[in-house]
């Protein structure tokens, strides 16, 4: 009885050292996601800086269960971060992002959690102008299908944007 216990133990160990070797991935790994999550983020302040919201959105997974939190403080799910974004981008003039610095969170091969920390600067059509420093934006990338989507934001700034004179 002894011997059958230890030889299912044993099997238990092996299959979860060998399911928790198989859920990380390797340092090469690693940089391919921060390259194509870089990239991906890369386009989506692009998008936003030209205007083309909806360009900007298509990373975003449009699903019951995503949550993103603005930095003024609401929750939003995907058709109010639409929306809202809509009505911004309507009152915007120019609106230009400078990274500073960006982290990666490897939560599993599917889940990486990345920050983006820079500052935005703001020109609206009324000719007021606006510096979000520090500005910081917090991405839960979930792999599916092979496509990396965003299931999470939240954006973090200045209660109050510091108008420029």
């Amino acid at each position: 009885m002894k011997s059958f216990l230890a030889y299912i133990l044993l099997i238990f160990v092996l299959f979860g050292c060998s399911e928790q070797k198989s859920a990380r991935l390797t340092s090469q790994e690693q940089e391919a996601v921060k390259k194509e999550i870089r990239g991906i983020v890369d386009q989506i302040l692009q998008n936003v800086e030209t205007g083309n919201l909806d360009a900007a959105l298509q990373p975003y997974s449009n699903t019951p269960e995503f949550l993103a939190v603005n930095w003024d403080g609401s929750t939003l799910d995907y058709e109010q971060l639409r929306t809202a974004n809509r009505e911004f981008i309507k009152t915007v003039d120019n609106i230009k992002f400078t990274p500073v610095k960006n982290n990666f969170l490897f939560l599993s091969k599917n889940q990486v959690l990345y920050t983006w920390n820079g500052k935005a600067e703001i020109i609206s059509k009324s000719g007021k102008q606006w510096k979000l420093e520090p500005y910081g934006v917090t991405l839960l990338f979930s792999r599916t299908n092979g496509q990396w989507k965003i299931s999470y934001s939240h954006e973090s700034a200045l209660a109050q944007p510091v108008t420029i004179e």
